[in-house]
């Protein structure tokens, strides 16, 4: 039988006994204790039902939740290394609950499949609270116990729906950070193609005629439906104009449909434009071409 072990998958496994940038006793603690309960691995069994034996999506369950949680502490370690802040003290809590919240998190965010694929996560919040209640009365006060859920709920909540996290470290901010990095790529990238067309120039053919339309002369064919489009329009400043609105609303499409379905099969407008786009997009290529 073939190896398909996390690390032969050249995946790094969380190994509670090795030395972590971060105080793991507490976390380690909390996962010893969740792979001993029975009824957070009768979630993870049942979790899977639905999107697995129903709808045939990928797995859900154990295994998944496994993967979800290993690469959660690794990255978390790997930021605590690199000195990134992360702000559970917001709430007054130490910098050993950190964990133990995305430990718990990773573990429950998916057990909302229980009840529906769909809109999962809003089922995972008050089941996972329940579950929450009973794990952490058994290693916290009441005060500590309650940030704690409240911290995971948030990180549950999250993971696959339209809310935006409130935490400082749920993403890094696109300025400066992005912005400088592009200022460096981009010059570097822009020398290397310069020197490559001054090193090996392109064969041009046959200088050509301002004066003179080759009889036949066609775009690539990524350019035909464009090409048939302006063919199509008498009045070129009309077509060249409508395929800039065209562009423009392919590029503010993200901002404009603020739907929290995500699933198009569900959508039978968004559904019907997307192939009647597709059809019109193909004719119009198809008659560029034999045109």
């Amino acid at each position: 039988m073939p190896d398909t072990s996390d690390e032969s998958l050249g995946l790094q496994p969380y190994r509670p006994d090795e030395d972590h940038a971060f105080p793991d006793e507490r976390v380690n603690d909390v996962l010893e204790f969740v792979g001993n309960d029975a009824e957070i691995q009768a979630y993870l069994e049942a979790q899977n039902v639905n999107p697995v034996s129903r709808l045939r999506y990928n797995d859900h369950g154990t295994k998944h939740v496994e993967i979800v949680r290993d690469r959660a502490l690794c990255l978390y370690d790997l930021l605590k290394r690199g000195g990134v802040a992360f702000n559970a003290r917001d709430q007054g809590l130490e910098e050993a609950d950190e964990a133990v919240i995305i430990a718990l998190a990773a573990t429950l965010h998916d057990i909302g499949h229980v009840v529906h694929r769909d809109r999962h996560t809003y089922y995972s919040i008050p089941l996972a609270a329940d579950v929450l209640d009973r794990v952490l009365s058994g290693f916290y006060d009441v005060g500590a116990a309650l940030r704690v859920k409240g911290e995971t709920l948030h990180a549950i909540l999250c993971h696959h729906t339209a809310e935006t996290p409130l935490t400082r470290d749920n993403s890094i901010p696109f300025y400066p950070h992005h912005v400088l990095k592009e200022m460096v790529v981009f010059p570097f990238f822009f020398l290397l193609l310069v020197g490559i067309v001054i090193l090996f120039p392109p064969e041009l053919g046959e200088k050509a005629n301002p004066l003179s339309t080759p009889e036949g002369i066609k775009p690539e064919w990524y350019f035909l439906a464009p090409y048939q489009m302006l063919k199509l329009v008498p009045n070129k400043f009309l077509g060249i104009s409508l395929q800039l609105v065209l562009v423009g609303i392919f590029l503010l499409w993200p901002f404009l449909d603020t739907g929290r379905e995500d699933n198009i099969l569900k959508r039978p407008l968004m559904l019907l434009i997307f192939f009647g786009s597709l059809v019109i997009w193909t004719i119009l290529t198809l008659w560029g071409k034999y045109s």
